[in-house]
């Protein structure tokens, strides 16, 4: 914490959740600026257009003519500056999402520590803002994604928990809870080496065959979670309303957190 903050010079922000304030914005421009633009030397159009074509929507020929690339920068400075604090993270996704793995790496990294300084209610985790402000939740979904590729399976399911629990237009958090326990499914037969085993048969021969007691009461719950997931969420018997966001939230990270747990009894399967 700054000195200011430290002796009450300066109030600690609120959590910023349903709004960005200046101080934000400018902090999340100065990144693109730094990555993009400072060292620049050649026009930077083909970063702006589309951007202005499919986050922003707006007319491509009011931007055709400018070719500086400082002209492009204050151009983006002004919709930073008169957007809605969400289209901002729209574009924050785009950019990061566009861009080669390197880049996309030390954006996300940026991008998150501005994010924690100004007390930001999100992080980007997988090039997707998320609404997660617990750093240890984080860092349990930030783990899956750094499994290597046999465990692509599970990568994705994380993935596609995330998307449809932090989809703006169209949350989905009744199919996010079943990804997120299908994602645990999807490592037991991975480790296993197993398609047709079901998630508690698979936890029983985890426990067999490593010398391992898991707790019976959490090796149940999942069970149950599991079946719950595969029949009453799966055959829509259950209302949209019965799984809202911060339930489908607590099943992403606990299911990471559970995938993690597994993969550590034995380094052996990674």
């Amino acid at each position: 914490m700054i000195f200011s903050k430290r002796y009450g010079f300066e109030k600690e922000k609120t959590m910023q959740i349903y709004e960005m304030d200046d101080d934000l914005r400018t902090s999340l421009l100065n990144i693109i600026y730094l990555h993009f633009f400072k060292n620049a030397v050649y026009p930077k159009i083909t970063f702006l257009e589309p951007i202005w074509i499919k986050i922003l929507k707006k007319d491509v020929s009011e931007i055709n003519h400018i070719r500086s690339g400082n002209q492009i920068y204050n151009i983006l400075k002004r919709e930073f500056y008169d957007n809605e604090w969400y289209k901002i993270y729209n574009i924050i996704e785009f950019i990061i999402q566009t861009s080669g793995d390197s880049k996309k790496i030390s954006l996300t990294t940026d991008f998150n520590e501005m994010l924690e300084m100004e007390n930001s209610a999100y992080r980007i985790i997988n090039g997707v803002v998320v609404p997660i402000t617990d750093e240890i939740e984080i860092q349990e979904i930030e783990q899956v994604f750094k499994l290597n590729d046999k465990f692509k399976p599970v990568k994705d399911q994380v993935d596609s928990a995330l998307k449809l629990l932090s989809s703006k237009e169209n949350p989905d958090y009744k199919n996010s809870f079943k990804e997120s326990i299908s994602a645990v499914e999807s490592l037991c037969k991975i480790i296993l080496n197993d398609d047709n085993i079901s998630l508690g048969n698979a936890l029983k021969k985890i426990e067999r065959d490593n010398n391992l007691r898991i707790n019976p009461a959490l090796k149940e719950a999942f069970r149950k979670i599991y079946g719950f997931a595969s029949t009453e969420v799966r055959h829509g018997t259950i209302e949209e309303s019965e799984i809202d966001y911060d339930l489908a939230k607590f099943m992403v990270v606990t299911c990471c957190a559970f995938i993690n747990y597994l993969i550590s009894i034995n380094k052996d399967w990674i």
